[in-house]
């Protein structure tokens, strides 16, 4: 995908002409019309011309810029008007069919002899290459088109002296990893060498989708050539949607469901295909499942540059593989130009947030590069008595150690602190069983409950290109994540009259910990030459160990003043008012150690042109260790849980149908050991199965658009499925394991740009989990999902919509007795966003949620209403 060097395509003109998906027949441009245009710019004469004639025009916008059009009156054919218009302008048009239309230099205007052997005398600072690009091409009439992926990772090499274009542009682009590409006699193209560093590393594009991702086999491949469903959400749609957490983005994401869990709980947030979603990694390292702690979940997106989600089984690079999903946060990168934004919001309910996020050289030649990320938010949100206070900051640094290696080193810091908050929601039953409707603005909590969650991490990565085909790359992270909650909040039901609520309707406990977690990993990756064709392969080593130190304190499992009877819960939801309870520390304390290690291997074969397969495996070893020290000091360790030797295969197939489509195929099982506890404390048995994708994948409009479908089938023992109302003696939450579950489905998702300046990404999602009787797993989740988000682009002024649908959903056996069902009808939400262009630099956008004020639960299981109609406006300043 390229932009247009040194300014954009003629957005105007573009935008002007959208008429819809149906064009006008092809004799629709030789028809006479009447124009009545007056002397004006030639840019906005071209676009009055493309409106009136519906033509879809495009070019280079400097072939416009600073040239007046003389005034149009008459009858004429719209090429007879565009021709008149382009008078004298030392611009030229060729129809590419009856109704689009290119713009480009006339070679008439351009300086005598060929570019190709002509002599330019240049002097042309170290910059930005798309500044660069720019400079060269006023100075010699090219048009030089830069991928995006290259303008925002390089910087050129300064050139003083003679050159004719081809050696200015091989001289600019020396040993940065680029390559020149003469696309016609007076046009050249810049893009990333196949299998550069930063290919997978793209900031913003200001589009909705990208074409490379390796979150899945570790592979250079695009998402076309990935043989699983795979979804990314960049940058500049999170900020048109103004998503500014992890769990906001996730959320609007295709075949993800929101649970409706609130922070501090110790159930999941988030499912697709029917399965709770635990894995989590970060420039794809992963984040150990299964511990209690600070959760990526809340992480604020100003880190990040955008989100990666793969959903099936992804064992192979996820080690512990949960067949549901896998989500990749994509750190931002150094900028090798000075460039940034700094933010300011306020919502509905009084919640600010600020933000920077700041990148420049550090030294002149370039080879230093820095990147700094803060945001601070904090205030209420549609609960009372809650304030919600969160802090992140990021600073990375990249060096040129020679031309060939490159290391990156950081620091993130991520804290959320969330005061008068409950980690249930309400009930949705009194003791008599009749259902309940309080306000959503209600509020379980204790006044003095808090939720604290913070951590700090530090990564080093060091990478090496041997040459054009072949790297070596050596990462460490490690990470200290800690927690300290206290909190007390109503969890049962109570009586509807009196609202008197018996003991055990009431928790209060505390639980802290802090831990320590390091990750190492050693890959190489390359391409090599065989039978004629050029083949990829992915090798690699990793270690990790996560260890964490907890403190005992009282919880509900002490009964008596942690668990006791309300007399009044009206008053408790009214006020918060609750003493609290004794939270000093009763000796002793609690930890554990989780060690894996992992080889693993993949490999992108093409035995012919349109085929190619895709064979990995990884091999595992994973062990954790527990321990409990009581008040004395005496520690007692559990008994090791350990697998070893666990192989995780990964096979795909891929044939190309069209140059623009593919269809695929794909195999994995999956191994996750379980922290599921059932009513006895014991862990559940490893989750195991096979999960089978097909699908089609689609690049469309030279890559703006992308498109795919696939249907799905998983196959699992040892499922984990939560026993209600049921709680082991320290209080968690009781599972089962369910032998032969089943999840079935389809989805369907488009992302990008269906014609210029109108995107568009959303999707449908089906999923049916059952046990194995063939009875419906995960019934309050919806099985049927469509999310679809669009936006255009006038000439100041960006216009969006957000509609999200889901199928009806309900808990059988519940009530008081477990004799009713709950149930919650289909339900549709829809937001709006606009953003005005104030200025060159600087940008107003409001956003609008759930614009109807629908009232309805977000999770059943915790009784959580989700969010009423709200605003957020914002401004953005970028420099």
């Amino acid at each position: 995908m390229y932009t247009y060097t040194p300014r954009r395509v003629l957005t105007q003109a573009v935008l002007a002409a959208l008429i819809g998906f149906a064009q006008p027949s092809a004799t629709l441009a030789a028809e006479p019309q009447s124009f009545n245009l007056s002397a004006q710019s030639l840019q906005e004469a071209i676009t009055a011309l493309a409106t009136q004639a519906s033509l879809i025009i495009g070019g280079d916008a400097d072939l416009l810029r600073g040239k007046q059009a003389s005034a149009l009156q008459g009858e004429f054919t719209p090429e007879q008007a565009l021709e008149a218009l382009l008078q004298g302008s030392g611009v030229t048009y060729t129809f590419k069919d009856a109704n689009t239309v290119q713009l480009s230099r006339d070679v008439k205007d351009k300086p005598a002899g060929d570019s190709q052997s002509r002599m330019f005398e240049l002097d042309i600072p170290s910059q930005g290459l798309a500044q660069a690009a720019d400079a060269l091409s006023a100075a010699t009439g090219d048009s030089i088109l830069v991928a995006i992926e290259a303008a925002s990772a390089k910087k050129s090499h300064a050139l003083q002296g003679t050159y004719t274009v081809e050696q200015a542009l091989n001289a600019m682009t020396k040993d940065r990893g680029l390559v020149v590409k003469q696309e016609a006699s007076d046009r050249y193209s810049i893009k990333l060498a196949e299998g550069a560093a930063e290919l997978a590393e793209v900031v913003v594009t200001g589009s909705y989708t990208l074409s490379n991702a390796n979150s899945a086999t570790g592979l250079d491949m695009s998402l076309r050539d990935t043989p699983q469903a795979v979804s990314v959400i960049t940058q500049y749609r999170m900020q048109d949607q103004n998503l500014t957490e992890i769990s906001d983005v996730i959320d609007q994401s295709v075949g993800m469901t929101y649970d409706g869990t609130p922070l501090g709980s110790d159930g999941d947030y988030f499912f697709s295909r029917g399965l709770a979603v635990t894995n989590y990694q970060v420039d794809g390292i992963p984040r150990p499942a299964g511990i209690y702690g600070y959760q990526l979940t809340t992480a604020d997106t100003v880190t990040y540059d955008r989100i990666e989600i793969v959903r099936g089984a992804t064992g192979l690079m996820n080690g512990i593989g949960n067949p549901s999903a896998s989500v990749n946060l994509i750190r931002k990168r150094p900028s090798a130009v000075l460039e940034g934004n700094v933010s300011a919001q306020m919502d509905s309910w009084g919640k600010y947030r600020l933000a920077l996020d700041v990148g420049n050289s550090l030294n002149e030649a370039g080879t230093i590069r820095g990147r700094v990320a803060v945001a601070k938010e904090e205030g209420g949100s549609h609960i009372v008595r809650t304030e919600l206070k969160k802090e992140a900051l990021y600073a990375v640094l990249e060096a040129d150690l020679t031309e060939q290696t490159l290391l990156t080193a950081g620091v993130e810091y991520q804290s959320i602190e969330n005061n008068g908050a409950s980690r249930s929601g309400l009930p949705l039953y009194y003791y008599d069983g009749s259902r309940t409707n309080f306000d959503r603005s209600t509020n379980a909590a204790a006044t003095w409950s808090s939720l604290t969650n913070e951590q700090l991490g530090a990564f080093i990565n060091l990478q090496h290109n041997f040459n054009e085909d072949w790297r070596a790359t050596v990462e460490y992270e490690h990470i200290e994540p800690k927690y300290d909650d206290a909190f007390g909040y109503l969890w049962g039901s109570f009586e509807r009259d009196t609202g008197f609520a018996e003991q055990w309707n009431f928790g209060a406990a505390r639980w802290a910990a802090d831990l320590d977690q390091d990750y190492i990993r050693l890959s190489l990756t390359g391409k090599f030459d065989a039978l004629g064709q050029k083949h990829d392969l992915v090798m690699g080593l990793s270690h990790s160990t996560s260890d964490d130190d907890g403190t005992n304190y009282c919880g509900w499992w002490c009964g008596g003043d942690y668990a006791p009877e309300l007399q009044n819960t009206y008053q408790l939801l009214a006020t918060g008012e609750f003493p609290q309870p004794d939270f000093s520390p009763t000796g002793g304390g609690y930890g554990g150690t989780i060690t894996q290690e992992s080889a693993y291997g993949a490999l992108r074969l093409r035995p012919v042109d349109r085929l190619a397969l895709v064979l990995g495996t990884r091999f595992t070893n994973w062990s954790e260790e527990e321990w409990n020290r009581d008040a004395e000091g005496v520690v007692t360790h559990t008994p090791k849980n350990e697998e070893n030797d666990v192989v995780t295969p990964y096979v795909g197939v891929l044939v190309d149908v069209t140059d623009t489509m593919s269809a695929y195929a794909s195999y994995t099982q999956i191994f996750e050991p379980q922290n599921y506890r059932d009513i006895d404390y014991n862990r559940l048995d490893p989750l195991e199965g096979t999960n089978y994708e097909v699908g089609l994948k689609a690049d469309i409009r030279d890559g703006l658009l992308s498109a795919g479908v696939n249907v799905y089938y998983v196959e699992q023992d040892n499922f984990a499925v939560w026993v209600p109302d049921t709680f082991t003696e320290s209080g968690a939450s009781v599972y089962r394991a369910e032998k032969g579950t089943t999840s079935r489905g389809f989805e369907i998702e488009v992302a990008g740009e269906i014609l210029p300046g109108w995107q568009m990404v959303g999707g449908f999602s089906r999923s049916e989990p059952e046990d194995n009787d063939d009875q419906p797993l995960l019934t309050d989740m919806p099985t049927e999902i469509f999310k679809l988000f669009s936006s255009y682009q006038l000439e100041k002024l960006l216009v969006g919509g957000n509609l999200r649908w889901q199928s009806d959903v309900y808990v059988a056996d519940d009530g008081p007795e477990g004799d009713q069902t709950f149930r919650q009808g289909s339900l549709y939400l829809i937001d709006l966003m606009v953003k005005f262009d104030i200025a060159d630099d600087v940008e107003l956008q409001l956003n609008a949620n759930n614009i109807f004020d629908k009232k309805y639960y977000s999770g059943f299981g915790a009784g959580i209403y989700g969010e009423p109609f709200n605003m957020a406006a914002s401004v953005r300043y970028r420099f």
